[in-house]
């Protein structure tokens, strides 16, 4: 199993530059007409810095989240991103260098999600990237003489990191504030601190939300937080900013929070209280839900002569109904219903159980826009939608976007 500071080594500084700028600009779930590729072209042909040094300012978008609260996301000034960029390559091999010495006794990876080079694909980093197959399952192993779990995350991660914060944890605190100030403006961890500002008009509260060089980041910080708990004997993993403790008692679990809330202050980050949880083992490994949804029983499917499985409009208006009753005993989280939308995906809809299933998609999507990021993969393209009815759609969601 590779150690965490491997998967680093695979990105040359060049590859990080391209992948970055070219391929990290816009978050996952900002929709993917756009593409910075061809500014990352342009960008070859010019000089650093890119724009003078100045702080920008940045495009705000929101982004729905799955319990219909809208989720801030940013879109930074390319140049004042490509700024940063430059200042993360040109010092690739440094960071690989902290992150080896904040991970290299890590008895698995700990950090779940981060920068890595992904198969097939120019971009570095995926929210919803499934490493457990290269990086193997911690969690199956650190369970077994377990009888709590503390799930906790970071108050507001992007937003709060602070920027003088990426110094103290790749060069420690004493000597980045002997080693602040004009002075000391070329030091290689005061760029970054510079340029990573300037990407929020010369802020020092938060990175922003979208960017892939914000997880980088994070990473840079959250590794150091990591390593501090390790060596406090805790048997965790993270993704991102969202920490999975195991551990023999309860009262082990609220130390795990005690010490992790303090860590995190040496970094000027804070403990999302509301969200922090103690739950007691055994545990279903998948949400009940999802289970749920799988083993909903289609009686009556019949399969077509292209051996596709299809489904009648009767038991699909159950299969629809059943998970909308599913999604509204869990607090109603949408993420059922795009679950629910994937499953009958693979199916083949007649025409009164096609005309049924595009209207009430239609009609779930208005109420939820968490859906919108899957229509096009699994609802149009699936289902061969006409041209006519993904207008309608279109319209009746940029009507409500406006009000």
């Amino acid at each position: 199993m590779k150690k965490y500071y491997e998967f680093h080594h695979e990105i040359s500084k060049n590859k990080l530059f391209k992948g970055l700028l070219g391929f990290g600009l816009f978050a996952e779930k900002i929709p993917n007409f756009l593409t910075s590729e061809s500014f990352y072209s342009y960008i070859q042909t010019q000089s650093f810095p890119y724009n003078d040094s100045k702080p920008t300012d940045y495009i705000r978008y929101s982004n729905m989240r799955n319990i219909n609260i809208p989720r801030p996301l940013a879109i930074p000034d390319p140049f004042s991103y490509a700024n940063q960029i430059k200042i993360l390559s040109e010092n690739w091999l440094r960071i690989i260098s902290h992150y080896k010495r904040k991970t290299k006794s890590q008895p698995f990876k700990i950090s779940r999600i981060h920068i890595r080079r992904l198969k097939a694909k120019h971009s570095l980093f995926e929210m919803n990237y499934k490493n457990f197959i290269l990086d193997g399952n911690p969690e199956d192993n650190i369970y077994v003489k377990s009888k709590y779990v503390a799930n906790a995350d970071v108050a507001t991660c992007f937003p709060s990191i602070y920027s003088h914060s990426i110094s103290w944890a790749l060069v420690g605190k004493t000597k980045a504030k002997q080693e602040s100030g004009k002075k000391f403006e070329d030091k290689w961890f005061n760029k970054l601190d510079f340029y990573t500002r300037n990407l929020k008009y010369g802020e020092t509260n938060g990175v922003l939300i979208g960017p892939h060089s914000s997880n980088l980041i994070s990473e840079i910080i959250l590794c150091c937080v990591d390593y501090e708990l390790l060596s406090k004997k805790y048997k965790f993993y993270r993704n991102v900013d969202d920490f999975t403790c195991f551990t023999n008692s309860y009262e082990e679990a609220e130390k795990f929070f005690i010490d992790l809330s303090e860590i995190l202050k040496g970094f000027e980050l804070s403990l999302n209280s509301k969200k922090s949880k103690i739950s007691q083992l055994p545990q279903a490994d998948v949400s009940n839900w999802v289970t749920k949804l799988n083993h909903f029983n289609f009686t009556d499917q019949y399969t077509t002569k292209h051996g596709q499985q299809g489904v009648r409009l009767r038991e699909l208006k159950g299969f629809i109904d059943f998970a909308i009753e599913t999604m509204l005993e869990n607090g109603n989280d949408a993420a059922i219903l795009n679950y629910a939308i994937k499953i009958i995906s693979n199916k083949h809809l007649g025409i009164l159980a096609y005309d049924y299933f595009i209207k009430k998609v239609h009609h779930l999507t208005l109420l939820y826009p968490y859906l919108v990021l899957i229509l096009k993969e699994y609802v149009f393209e699936k289902h061969l939608v006409e041209k006519e009815i993904i207008e309608l759609i279109a319209n009746d969601l940029y009507e409500l976007g406006l009000k």
